[in-house]
């Protein structure tokens, strides 16, 4: 199926209709393909069953993947609005009717984390794909994607109570601002011609006072353009961790976990549970979140030597006194 038919157009209309259900087995088939990593192939069936009327947020988020696969960034505002106005105004066409804000969180959930992690991998390998991503700038997707988000967000948090999604969409908006929210670069002026050497011309009048600049002349107070932000510059608000393999992997069986309980699989549930359980009871954040300790270990071998030293006194009353003050208030142990 060509990728035209992964349309914005599909979703609007559908969540303009009456509301359907999605059969079961036509979102299980969606649901296989999303997990093989054929994430177009699972939005053009559901983009099928939107244009037959469904308006099951699961079908709808996997669509709405599909467009970004297919489309990138520049799909951002229009699927975030999209979302928005699920949540608001057509809310109650969405289904399934039976526990749908859970249902709903849960989606959203999944399909931010999983843009999160493809932005991150594009990045991350410097693909064809993140190349001509980074010439978008503010005006045609960071500073429209923005704006939806923050209007998805209100939306979000009237009719879910608790929406862990935010959380998910927080990351997002962080990958927005520091990939897809430059400022354009102005092109810089075309330099004047050189006068002509002419014995009989007149002399070049003098430039003006600064007092005689016409205000009115274009560009005569206008501000230099602003810097556009480094590569390795941090993203404004938030951090940004690098997901393990490991941690992805876990967050999948918390996927898995919520998925089998919506449909009502306890003894399957149950089974994820218990090995989500063993896996927090001996949760190693150096296997699970290696870039984020990696900075810690490098100092720590670093100055080795100068810590031990410091170290030898731990029963000292100095020692003592500042283990104290950093476990009640970590800003006054650091303005010590």
């Amino acid at each position: 199926m060509p990728e035209a038919t992964l349309d914005a157009t599909i979703a609007r209309r559908a969540l303009e209709g009456p509301g359907g259900d999605a059969p079961e087995a036509a979102l299980g088939d969606i649901v296989k393909l999303a997990e093989k990593g054929e994430h177009r192939a699972a939005a053009e069936r559901a983009a099928g069953l939107l244009r037959q009327g469904s308006t099951d947020v699961r079908v709808l988020v996997h669509f709405l993947f599909g467009l970004f696969d297919a489309n990138g960034p520049a799909s951002l505002p229009k699927t975030l609005s999209i979302l928005r106005a699920a949540l608001s105004e057509r809310w109650g066409v969405v289904r399934p009717e039976e526990r749908r804000p859970r249902i709903v969180d849960s989606s959203l959930s999944w399909l931010f984390r999983t843009l999160v992690v493809n932005i991150d991998f594009h990045e991350k390998t410097k693909s064809p794909a993140f190349t001509t991503w980074a010439s978008l700038d503010a005006a045609t997707v960071g500073g429209p994607a923005l704006e939806a988000s923050a209007a998805l967000r209100e939306a979000a948090s009237r009719v879910i109570d608790g929406a862990r999604c935010l959380a998910q969409l927080s990351e997002l908006d962080v990958r927005i601002r520091s990939h897809f929210n430059r400022l354009p670069v102005r092109p810089a002026p075309a330099p004047a011609p050189a006068p002509v050497a002419d014995e009989e011309a007149a002399p070049p009048a003098s430039e003006p006072e600064p007092d005689e600049v016409d205000d009115d002349l274009p560009g005569a107070a206008e501000p230099p353009p602003r810097p556009r932000a480094a590569p390795d510059e941090p993203p404004p608000h938030g951090r940004v961790l690098e997901i393990s393999p490991a941690m992805e992997f876990f967050l999948r069986k918390l996927e898995a976990f919520e998925r089998l309980v919506e449909r009502g699989d306890g003894l399957r549930a149950a089974l994820v549970a218990d090995d989500i359980q063993r896996t927090l009871d001996s949760f190693d954040p150096r296997l699970y979140l290696p870039r984020l300790l990696a900075r810690h270990f490098r100092l720590l071998a670093a100055h080795a030597d100068e810590l031990a030293e410091h170290a030898e006194g731990a029963e000292g009353p100095r020692w003592k006194a500042l283990a104290q003050l950093y476990q009640v208030d970590l800003d006054a142990f650091l303005a010590e």
